[in-house]
């Protein structure tokens, strides 16, 4: 388990840590890595022996540009470090995470590719941390911060973009992209907040956070469960409202367990 403190004294003044933990609870490594201010461990994501962290302050691009740190979970050591070629000025790379296999994703939720903070998400070898392919949204547009959350499982990613307005104004949604060639498979689940977890299975679920309800309008949050087959093609996607009384309590700082659930930037309980 590895579980970060973005603002935690670490190698420097609010640098940020992360703490990896075994299943019983025992600690077993801090990990610093970040330069003061960077918010390292804002982010985090284990799969296996490898730890990856994101900073998304850090500035190896320029400010705020951000960057990520790969560590061995068994020793505690760093084991590369990635920040994109093409970064820039307030990319925040590393402002989400995910594993899963050979494979990680970094969020970029301020990425100018697709636009002006249209945001990004980037592939990357778990084994050397070797570049693969940047990915943006088929329909992207600025200000949709793709990116600010992340998942990957069993060959197909997930990226949410928080502030797209497909149904309103930042209501957000997730875009799925299919790992035989990392294409974006044409739909976007919208509504969602785009706060993606992914089960290791067929089924998406994206959180949706302060989500009007559907009831009363009321900003309670909640949870859309959307099927899918590896072809892209939705089978059904049925939204799941909090209901009556249903509130989100969110945690700031990354949380992650090297099973099922990758990727899961806050905990999330309804009640």
């Amino acid at each position: 388990i590895v579980v970060g403190a973005k603002t935690a004294n670490g190698s420097s003044l609010y640098s940020g840590a992360a703490y990896v933990f075994d299943t019983s609870g025992d600690e077993l490594h801090k990990l610093n890595g970040g330069p003061a201010w960077s918010q390292f461990g804002g982010s985090v994501g284990i799969d296996g022996t490898t730890v990856v962290i994101g900073a998304k302050y850090a500035s190896p691009n320029g400010k705020d540009s951000g960057a990520a740190h790969l560590f061995d979970a068994l020793t505690g050591q760093p084991a590369g470090n990635l920040a994109p070629s093409d970064g820039h000025v307030f990319q925040h790379f590393g402002s989400s995470v995910g594993i899963d296999g050979l494979h990680i994703v970094i969020g970029a939720e301020w990425d100018n590719g697709g636009g002006f903070s249209a945001g990004a998400m980037y592939l990357y070898e778990v084994q050397g941390g070797s570049f693969i392919t940047k990915l943006l949204a088929s329909d992207g547009a600025p200000n949709d911060d793709l990116g600010a959350a992340v998942a990957i499982a069993n060959g197909i990613a997930v990226a949410g973009a928080a502030s797209d307005d497909d149904d309103g104004a930042d209501s957000g949604s997730a875009y799925v992209f299919d790992g035989a060639g990392w294409t974006d498979l044409g739909f976007a689940l919208a509504g969602t907040n785009g706060e993606p977890l992914l089960d290791g299975g067929r089924t998406t679920v994206v959180l949706a956070q302060r989500r009007p309800d559907l009831h009363d309008g009321v900003a309670r949050g909640g949870l859309h469960r959307h099927q899918r087959t590896l072809r892209g093609r939705r089978a059904g996607a049925e939204p799941r409202a909090a209901g009556a009384g249903g509130r989100l309590a969110n945690r700031t700082d990354g949380l992650a367990h090297g099973g099922r659930l990758l990727a899961r930037r806050r905990t999330v309980q309804l009640h």
